[in-house]
C-alpha cells in the first residue's frame, strides 16, 4: 500500500482544493461564505476520503470511495451554480478547470473501485498481490 501522499488521485484532488481556494478567494462576499465554504469543505472531504480508502481494504475500501465520488460531484455542481450567468462567482474559464480535475477525480476513483471490486471477487489474487507489497 503505497503512501495516500503519492497517489496520482490525491494529486489531483490536491490541485482542485488548492485551485478552489483561489478561484473563492477572489468570489464576492456574498457567495464566499455560503457556496464558496462548501466548495472548500468537499475539497478537504475528497482529500480525507481518499487517505481514509487508502488505508481500508474490501468493502469498506468501495465505501468511502462512493463517499468521495459524492463529494466530487457535490464540487463539481457548485463550480456549475458559480458559473451560471446570473451569479458569475466563478468564470467560465474557471468552472472548466475545476470540471476538468472532478472528471480526472472521477475516471480515477472508478479505476480505483472497480480494481478492488475485482481483488474482492478474485480472492487469490488479492493474496498475491499483498504479498508483493
Amino acid at each position: 500500500m503505497a503512501l495516500f501522499t503519492e497517489l496520482n488521485i490525491y494529486k489531483t484532488a490536491h490541485e482542485l482544493s488548492v485551485l478552489c481556494n483561489r478561484y473563492v478567494a477572489t468570489m464576492d462576499r456574498n457567495y464566499r461564505g455560503t457556496i464558496g465554504a462548501d466548495m472548500r469543505r468537499d475539497c478537504r472531504e475528497i482529500i480525507q476520503r481518499i487517505q481514509i480508502a487508502n488505508g481500508r481494504f474490501g468493502n469498506e475500501r468501495i465505501a468511502h470511495i462512493e463517499e468521495l465520488r459524492w463529494a466530487v460531484g457535490q464540487v463539481e455542481v457548485a463550480a456549475r451554480i458559480c458559473a451560471d450567468r446570473r451569479i458569475r462567482a466563478l468564470t467560465p474559464r474557471q468552472q472548466a478547470d475545476v470540471i476538468l480535475l472532478t472528471q480526472s477525480i472521477g475516471k480515477q476513483s472508478t479505476g480505483w473501485k472497480q480494481q478492488t471490486e475485482k481483488a474482492l471477487a478474485n480472492p487469490v489474487a488479492k493474496a498475491a498481490g499483498s504479498m508483493r507489497n
